[in-house]
């Protein structure tokens, strides 16, 4: 997992403008000082989580051949927030993150093999922690999933509508993740 104050310092980008636009990223996301990114496109990549390593294993329940501490996924691509899946298996999906939206509009996906197969409700759910009363500027997506996933598939978090924005929170309300319930041969869809 990766937060806002890992890709931009205050000092470096913040000194003499409100909002930055990035250029490190394909979709050119505008960065601004309070921790929100705003995605110009539909379909654009959240590039900004990574793959943390898994505790040390120690119940039966793995595959003896499998290295512990090794993560189930890895980015294979950065710049297009892509995960590619080491292991086929039964995978519980799980996203947490603040869409800024007064509208109530925007929504996220979690797309396998460029196809979305999750998405928030539209707008999310009001945050009690951020609006004032009567305000529902700030809303929480979550997204949770069972899904089969083969190695070598390939994960993205991504925008629905153009113009979304994001807030990245630490502290359990920004995170992704993915937990291997069962594992499976590798198989050819169909």
């Amino acid at each position: 997992m990766n937060f806002f104050l890992d890709w931009y310092d205050y000092k470096t980008n913040f000194t003499f403008h409100e909002c930055i636009s990035d250029t490190r990223w394909p979709t050119v996301p505008i960065a601004c000082r309070g921790q929100t990114l705003k995605y110009p496109n539909s379909d654009s990549p959240l590039a900004f989580y990574l793959p943390s390593k898994p505790a040390n294993e120690t119940s039966g329940n793995r595959k003896k051949n499998r290295k512990s501490g090794k993560p189930l996924m890895e980015i294979t691509n950065q710049k297009e927030g892509i995960f590619g899946v080491r292991e086929s298996g039964i995978y519980l999906i799980h996203l947490n993150i603040i869409i800024v939206d007064e509208t109530q509009t925007h929504s996220l996906g979690i797309s396998v093999n460029n196809q979305t197969v999750l998405s928030c409700p539209k707008g999310g759910f009001r945050c009690p922690h951020l609006n004032s009363e009567g305000s529902y500027k700030y809303r929480i997506c979550v997204i949770d999933g069972v899904l089969e996933i083969n190695a070598e598939d390939q994960l993205q978090i991504k925008t629905m509508e153009k113009d979304t924005m994001v807030r990245f929170e630490q502290n359990r309300k920004s995170q992704f993740k993915a937990v291997l319930l069962h594992t499976m041969p590798s198989k050819t869809r169909t």
